[in-house]
């Protein structure tokens, strides 16, 4: 079984802590390596050789997609089947991990009469290239106007995969309209996907 976690619980059930470190460890605000590690010793992990606190032991893995040229598709056709903005991996993951996404995606529409919806989500994928899998963040989108010009999705969840062995996170999107035909263009270098592996020590 797939458990989300949400905000709350993550804080409350994992750290037992509602501090500054875990709250913004999980809104994506400390997706820096570096952050991460001085916000899991602060909790009292410490990265795995122990650390202040009561807290539970912890390692840590960082991914990236990087901060430059990441994209996988410069376009998002209209009616189109999901594409992979992102993916990170293979990622070599147990039962006992906690997994922690953030992606963002910035997207342009050359529609000048007509409204385009963009939906996205974080996945976890048994496979480089699928575009289909376990659900990391909800699925949804919105809508984005001539006017607006473009827009930013901005994505961030965490699991517990119950799983062993490798597997991929993607960041996944595509384009709808009732009226438009006009493709959604990926803004380069505008965007990437980080991800956390948590794992207990103790």
């Amino acid at each position: 079984m797939v458990d989300k976690i949400t905000t709350d619980s993550f804080a409350e059930n994992l750290f037992a802590t509602e501090g500054e470190a875990a709250q913004g460890l999980i809104r994506g605000k400390m997706m820096d390596p570096f952050l991460v590690k001085a916000a899991i010793t602060a909790l009292g992990g410490g990265g795995g050789s122990g650390g202040g606190g009561s807290g539970p032991g912890l390692t840590f893995q960082f991914f990236t997609s990087g901060r430059s040229s990441g994209e996988l598709t410069s376009s998002l056709p209209v009616g189109g089947a999901y594409r992979q903005i992102y993916r990170v991996g293979p990622i070599s993951l147990l039962p006992t991990d906690l997994l922690i996404a953030f992606g963002e995606f910035e997207y342009t529409t050359d529609e000048t009469s007509f409204n385009t919806m963009c939906m996205s989500n974080i996945l976890l994928t048994t496979g480089a290239t699928a575009i289909s899998g376990v659900e990391v963040t909800d699925t949804n989108g919105r809508n984005v106007t001539p006017a607006m010009h473009h827009d930013t999705h901005t994505k961030i969840g965490a699991i517990m995969p119950g799983v062993t062995g490798n597997r991929w996170v993607t960041l996944t999107a595509r384009a709808d309209s009732s009226s438009g035909t006009k493709p959604l263009r990926v803004e380069q270098d505008y965007g990437h996907l980080d991800v956390i592996i948590l794992r207990p020590t103790t």
